[in-house]
């Protein structure tokens, strides 16, 4: 959406079209390279049965998402400390940050801003403080997956939120070899903005809130990734009865749907314009009360996505994308599961086959009561 700034777009419930994985089209079962994802079931419902391959996708799904929680409960409960500081602790962090395992832009577009993250990072050094993170996740849900709306808007913490811990996880391992104070995440949930803009109930928002705060505490994380859940810091639709929402301009049949899958239903054209207008106001507004919060924590600010003006991070293995616009399956590529973002886009073009898994264990099923 052009007209939004770029820290609007990359919080904005309505992000604009990004590129789709490419998925070769599925001709037989048995083929290598199949397009997967997966529903959580309980453990005795989801045993592969021999020579099927759904089963087979099935049992390496498992694995993979159990290698992933193990991981993350391994690297949260190492303590404080453990690594050996580096020489030149700054240019470490930076060294870590700017990596490809977590960062996807290129060296030479994020240079311009090397020197304002030098000293907020130096800063935290001196005080022998962690490092405080806040990254721009979602409004509290996904959007729709289906062209034709018959699954509705995702309020589960589910594949790409364990993918996202495991993610943050890695971080923490790899700041703490270099920086024993290590880090604290923050999950900005931008739900304030979800609901004025397209009326997504703050009950449900708050309850996926809750889900993913529970996850990460039984991965271990507690006190290491902390939620910071916009409608809990006030009344946000009371705020924007005084700021101007410019004229509902027109749009074009993408940004149309675009809409249209985060509301999880089909709409007319003007009420496409009435949201899209009040967008760019609504993320302007939560910037900057976020701004205020970064700031005063020392913090650095991260998104999904590429920007002129912050770091990226990616919200899961290989990502480049926001995982809020769809979901996260997977695809097989030499029988390993890949993970990758399901989307409208995907349904419309590609087979999607359900496979059906065993859940990490000491995780509550996504969907289950929040």
């Amino acid at each position: 959406m052009t007209a939004a700034p770029p820290s609007a777009r990359a919080t904005s419930p309505n992000p604009g079209p990004e590129a789709e994985p490419s998925f070769l089209t599925m001709g037989t079962m048995a083929e290598p390279d199949l397009a997967l994802i997966h529903e959580p079931v309980p453990q005795a419902e989801a045993l592969p049965v021999p020579d099927d391959p759904m089963g087979v996708a099935g049992a390496r799904i498992s694995e993979y998402l159990a290698d992933c929680a193990a991981f993350a409960r391994d690297a949260f409960a190492a303590p404080p400390g453990d690594g050996v500081p580096d020489a030149d602790p700054v240019e470490a962090i930076l060294r870590v940050l700017l990596g490809h395992a977590f960062n996807h832009q290129s060296r030479g577009r994020v240079a311009h801003l090397l020197p304002g993250l030098r000293r907020t990072l130096a800063a935290s050094v001196e005080r022998g403080a962690p490092i405080a993170f806040f990254m721009s996740y979602n409004g509290g849900y996904h959007a729709t997956t289906r062209p034709d709306f018959s699954r509705p808007l995702g309020f589960e913490a589910g594949t790409a939120e364990l993918l996202f811990l495991h993610m943050i996880a890695r971080l923490k391992q790899r700041l703490a070899a270099v920086y024993p104070p290590g880090m604290v995440y923050h999950i900005v949930l931008n739900n304030g903005v979800a609901a004025w803009v397209n009326d997504i109930p703050t009950a449900r928002t708050e309850a996926y809130a809750r889900a993913l705060a529970a996850m990460a505490a039984e991965l271990g994380a507690a006190g290491q990734v902390r939620l910071l859940v916009q409608s809990q810091r006030g009344d946000f639709a009371a705020r924007m009865d005084q700021v101007p929402i410019p004229p509902a301009a027109a749009i074009d049949p993408a940004t149309h749907h675009n809409i249209e899958r985060f509301l999880g239903r089909p709409c007319t054209e003007a009420e496409a314009r009435l949201r899209l207008a009040r967008y760019a106001p609504a993320e302007a507004a939560w910037w900057q009360e976020l701004r205020g919060l970064i700031e005063a924590a020392g913090g650095i600010r991260l998104l999904q996505v590429a920007s002129q003006d912050f770091l990226s991070f990616r919200p899961f293995p290989g990502a480049a994308t926001r995982a809020q616009t769809g979901q996260v399956g997977f695809r097989l590529q030499g029988g390993k599961p890949v993970p990758v973002l399901i989307t409208t886009a995907t349904f419309a073009r590609t087979p999607v086959v359900p496979v059906p898994v065993r859940w990490p264990a000491g995780l509550a099923l996504p969907g289950a009561a929040a």
